[in-house]
């Protein structure tokens, strides 16, 4: 299924979109690309599409495909919101995303499930109504959380993550972890306030 809405997202794309999708493709493998000048010269911010995800090939550049075939699908891509959902991870860190699940469920009153799993990608429409968005890690779960308020269809897609090829991950050690999570805990609660501010 996957193999089928990555050839649909090859099928899909035209010019620099087709180069640039072919050179991820081809970079995720290793291997050298023609097209590598045209990639990096292109804004991924000019499309309806906008997405983020790891560096470093930590996720399959794949991944981003198939999310892409999925809005080509959709009868109304303004509505869509796709995430990745990740699987085979260790069981640490399947309890310790499991507990942010829980505490945002209590926190915010939406079931958010793998909130920082990537890709994350959605229509230019649904970015273009965003206010007081967070400028650190706590955009996952900025975006997440308006995407189930503004009653969007979450969409995920099954993804791996390897290890990197190159750095220190922000979340790769129990110390960074609890260092993400206490500015996550910290922002939810401030977006708990202006929720509860919003309501009165």
């Amino acid at each position: 299924d996957r193999d089928r809405l990555l050839a649909q997202a090859r099928r899909a794309a035209r010019g620099p979109d087709a180069a640039l999708l072919e050179s991820l493709v081809a970079a995720s493998r290793g291997e050298p690309t023609a097209s590598r000048d045209a990639a990096m010269n292109h804004d991924p911010a000019t499309g309806d599409v906008l997405a983020w995800t790891h560096a470093d090939l930590q996720t399959d550049p794949h991944d981003a495909l198939v999310g892409l075939a999925t809005f080509r699908a959709a009868p109304d891509a303004r509505r869509l919101f796709v995430k990745g959902r990740r699987r085979r991870r260790p069981l640490f860190d399947v309890l310790f995303t499991t507990g942010m699940t829980l505490f945002e469920g209590v926190m915010l009153g939406r079931w958010m499930v793998d909130i920082n799993a990537q890709p994350t990608m959605f229509h230019r429409e649904f970015f273009a109504r965003w206010s007081d968005a967070p400028h650190d890690f706590s955009l996952d779960l900025f975006a997440y959380h308006r995407a189930l308020s503004e009653g969007l269809e979450v969409q995920r897609i099954p993804v791996d993550f390897g290890t990197r090829t190159a750095g220190f991950g922000h979340n790769a050690s129990l110390a960074n972890k609890l260092r993400l999570s206490r500015r996550t805990v910290a922002y939810t609660a401030s977006l708990r306030r202006r929720l509860d501010e919003g309501h009165r």
